[in-house]
């Protein structure tokens, strides 16, 4: 009979070799972590682009299809072009609002009024006028454009803030500095 101590000696090798991580081993997690070096621009701009397509694809799909009028087969196309633009323009997006953030001195010690109004403003200015290009790409007419626009201004007011709150907590989520922080 093997006693408690004997045991315990047997099984060290055995979660040592469990324990320890091959020459291979990658850290998919390593991205939640605090203590990792800074990232260089590519992982802003996937950064950035994550957060502007996961927030921005049903919310505009919604208003889309059940307010401008787009069939859901247009609504796709519109996001899918959506995502091309957000691959080009997500990070540009980013490096705006952080440049306005600054601008208008808007910081942590902002009040969230203010908050609100400069995300408000800075999202309408940087994405209407790409809006108003897909909405024409993927066929829409001049009354389903303004529509979508107007009310596309009307839902900013209402989601601006949100979105910019959005964007700094993945931001921060994956190590990078939210826009009053820069």
């Amino acid at each position: 009979m093997v006693s408690p101590r004997e045991r315990q000696q047997l099984s060290r090798p055995a979660i040592a070799h469990f324990a320890r991580r091959p020459k291979d081993y990658v850290d998919v997690t390593s991205f939640l972590r605090k203590d990792r070096p800074s990232h260089g621009k590519f992982y802003s701009y996937a950064v950035d682009t994550f957060a502007s397509v996961s927030f921005w694809t049903p919310v505009a799909m919604v208003q889309e299809v059940f307010v401008a009028g787009l069939t859901v087969k247009q609504s796709l196309e519109v996001r899918g072009i959506s995502m091309a633009i957000n691959l080009v323009a997500a990070r540009p997006y980013g490096i705006f609002r952080d440049k306005f953030f600054k601008m208008l001195k808007t910081d942590d010690a902002s009040s969230q009024l203010r908050r609100y109004w400069t995300d408000y403003i800075a999202f309408s200015a940087f994405w209407t006028p790409l809006y108003v290009g897909m909405l024409a790409c993927a066929g829409s007419n001049h009354e389903q454009i303004a529509k979508a626009v107007g009310f596309g201004l009307i839902t900013n007011f209402v989601t601006g803030r949100p979105f910019g709150a959005y964007f700094d907590f993945v931001r921060r989520k994956a190590g990078l500095k939210a826009a009053w922080e820069k």
